[in-house]
């Protein structure tokens, strides 16, 4: 989906992947507009060669899913967080025991996702 646009409070437009427009009839008044700074993710120390902290600023309590992929977009790893609280968190994820190399982190809401490139040394 590339985007949603709003006539309306109970009519939008949906534009998907294959460009077609799509017109829905539905009661949008109690979706609540996107906050761009509500979930905002960075990790460090970058080389890691060991505990890689991804911190993030959630808008607000999440369950979150931490996916580790290598280089080639395979998931190597998963970890699921349950009622990550507001604010600024910082979750450790042990590396290890993965080779060197680049990586990738991937945090996801449900709704929102961050990727980030990291590099284990």
């Amino acid at each position: 989906m590339f985007g949603i646009a709003y006539s309306q409070d109970t009519t939008a437009f949906i534009c998907g992947d294959s460009g077609v427009i799509l017109r829905s009839n539905v009661d949008i008044s109690s979706v609540r507009p996107h906050d761009a700074y509500s979930f905002n993710t960075t990790a460090y120390p970058v080389p890691t060669n060991g505990v890689l902290n991804v911190q993030m600023m959630l808008g607000e309590e999440s369950d979150l899913v931490i996916d580790l992929l290598d280089i080639t977009g395979n998931v190597v790893n998963t970890e699921y967080h349950e009622n990550v609280i507001s604010g600024m968190s910082t979750i450790n994820l042990d590396l290890s025991g993965y080779s060197s190399g680049f990586y990738f982190v991937r945090v996801s809401n449900g709704v929102t996702s961050s990727t980030l490139r990291i590099i284990k040394s």
